[in-house]
């Protein structure tokens, strides 16, 4: 796992230093024309001025209004149009230590890049705190092509409704996910939906996970492909990927596309892991799942299920899978899943 830490990391690193890039650059700038759309209007002497937090919610009908959300001081935004993020240029970062309350509004914001570079996510943070939601029952979609949807890197992030979803190109990367918390960021899931083509949320260094639901939300799914040729792809709901990351599950459906009795075989060598990583908790060190107490999981069929930890922590020589001992259900939706009730 050692080579697989150092690429996480790698990654992130590179993520973070586009994000900050991308950010100063966009400070260094007059602010858009659009930006006066959000606020009520003001002399031109006071255009550089951030906005107050107020009661009054603030309209997103572009993507510059989007990428404009940053310099408030906090306040409620509700997005009244689809809308399609062209560059990194038109990306969100909160780094500010105030509330932001994002409604979906059953709109979709929508990113269209196509490559495989570690890039910055549309909603990215640092300090404060963000909630999204979806005031359309059902509907409302922050749908990313980058590496992450959300990149939780400080503060914390909260998801009340509304869909969070990552379909970056390249699935085989291990850290790839619609939400990736790291450092010392907290994440919340309420309610909701998240899919990502990899993991759905993955937890790094010393970061936080929390759900709060019912046994059928939030609702996590992960894996939309299956690897046979390379470890490096878990497809879990939620991926564990530190010793010191935490994880408090009261509720939720976690669900991976992937097989979890599929062995996976290390490029490296003639070895197959007598354990797959993909499922539907991954915790790969065995830690954060002895933290999270008071609950179970359960199939489809309503029967106990095992909580997977170390999935990676023990090898075989040979040119064929070995058999695994559980038997793992399909829910209705095609994936393996596993839902969270109380022991």
């Amino acid at each position: 796992m050692t080579t697989t830490t150092k690429t996480l990391s790698a990654a992130k690193l590179a993520i973070i230093a586009l994000a900050a890039a991308c950010l100063a650059l966009c400070c260094a700038l007059p602010a858009p024309a659009h930006a006066a759309d959000l606020q009520t209007a003001k002399p031109a002497s006071a255009s550089k001025t951030l906005a107050t937090q107020k009661a009054k919610v603030y309209k997103i009908k572009t993507a510059a209004q989007w990428h404009n959300i940053g310099n408030y001081k906090g306040g409620t935004f509700k997005l009244m149009n689809n809308i399609t993020l062209k560059s990194t240029g038109q990306y969100l970062t909160i780094n500010k230590k105030y509330a932001y309350t994002i409604d979906l509004n059953g709109k979709k914001i929508k990113t269209n890049y196509s490559g495989n570079a570690a890039r910055s996510a549309p909603l990215s943070m640092t300090k404060g705190t963000v909630t999204v939601k979806s005031s359309q029952k059902n509907k409302g979609v922050l749908y990313s092509t980058e590496f992450f949807a959300v990149d939780v890197a400080g503060g914390k992030f909260c998801l009340e409704s509304g869909s969070i979803v990552d379909d970056y190109v390249d699935f085989r990367n291990d850290a790839c996910s619609a939400i990736c918390v790291s450092n010392n960021a907290k994440c919340v899931l309420k309610g909701g939906k998240v899919r990502g083509v990899c993991n759905g949320v993955t937890a790094m260094d010393s970061a936080s996970v929390r759900t709060q639901g019912s046994k059928t939300s939030p609702y996590i799914r992960a894996g939309a492909h299956d690897s046979t040729v390379a470890f490096t792809h878990f497809g879990s709901a939620i991926n564990i990927a530190s010793r010191t990351a935490k994880l408090s599950l009261k509720g939720g459906s976690l669900g991976t596309k992937a097989d979890p009795d599929a062995p996976s075989y290390s490029v490296v060598g003639t070895y197959y892991y007598t354990q797959s990583g993909h499922y539907p908790v991954l915790d790969m060190y065995g830690q954060a799942l002895k933290q999270a107490k008071g609950y179970k999981f359960i199939d489809p069929s309503g029967n106990d299920v095992p909580i997977r930890q170390d999935a990676l922590n023990s090898t075989y020589p040979g040119a064929s899978p070995k058999t695994m001992l559980e038997t793992w259900t399909k829910s209705s939706d095609g994936y393996y899943t596993v839902y969270v009730t109380k022991s």
